[in-house]
């Protein structure tokens, strides 16, 4: 069964923090939730007790999750307090259906995201929750044209001179024809930004990147960083869906 103490074992086994263990395995199983709704996301605010030594070390207790609904899930939230059986794990904060929008702000406002080609629409990987979103991102960033669109529109909403104060934009994306036309959006996205003032990182989130020939066509836009999906069947460290 899994429980704190088998979460705590594993973490001694495999040498890593408790809490990736106990983050992992919230990922995989999802939790326990009264709503009308398969997804949900919540801001999460770990419990500040002796269980979690490496949060506590580092005084890092605010999280974000967007997870799936499973009545059999272990992890149960009741009354905004998220619970492992009877272990209590911390507090949710403003639990609500989880949506894919096009884009939206992270790191109070400094780090801005952007599905800018129907993340909803890509069903490449089997495991990816994407499909399950309600979609809010159907409208595509193609061309130069788009992306200044789509700026111009979010600086004026927001009241904004440039982008200089951005530190990070992260392109969340979903299949391309080729790793080309995906390596082509990104130069335009550096290109388009720069006229912005934005003097920060790329983040690419997907797996069409996979040789070095396409990462070095990508050496103009860096700042770069990249964060690679990958599609595995195996369980992690043991932790199964019930």
């Amino acid at each position: 069964m899994l429980n704190i103490q088998l979460i705590g074992r594993l973490a001694e086994r495999y040498d890593v923090p408790l809490e990736d263990v106990l983050f992992i395995a919230l990922n995989v199983n999802g939790v326990s939730f009264e709503c009308d709704y398969n997804r949900m996301r919540m801001a999460f605010r770990l419990a500040d007790n002796e269980l979690f030594k490496y949060a506590r070390e580092r005084s890092e207790f605010d999280y974000y999750f967007a997870l799936p609904i499973n009545p059999k899930s272990p992890f149960v939230l009741i009354d905004s307090m998220l619970f492992l059986h009877n272990t209590p794990i911390g507090q949710a904060i403003g639990p609500t259906e989880d949506i894919c929008d096009s884009h939206y702000p992270r790191r109070k406002g400094t780090s801005l995201n952007i599905n800018p080609n129907s993340r909803t629409s890509c069903h490449g990987c089997q495991f990816c929750y994407t499909a399950y979103q309600i979609s809010r991102d159907k409208k595509r960033l193609k061309t130069e044209s788009d992306l200044r669109n789509f700026f111009e529109d979010w600086m004026f909403r927001y009241d904004l001179p440039s982008l200089s104060h951005l530190i990070q934009v992260s392109a969340v994306i979903g299949c391309y024809e080729n790793s080309d036309e995906l390596s082509q959006f990104l130069l335009t996205l550096k290109r388009v930004l720069t006229d912005y003032q934005f003097a920060g990182k790329i983040f690419y989130l997907g797996s069409q990147i996979t040789t070095k020939e396409q990462l070095a066509r990508l050496v103009p836009i860096q700042p770069f960083g990249i964060c690679f999906s990958l599609e595995t069947k195996e369980p992690l460290y043991g932790i199964r869906v019930p």
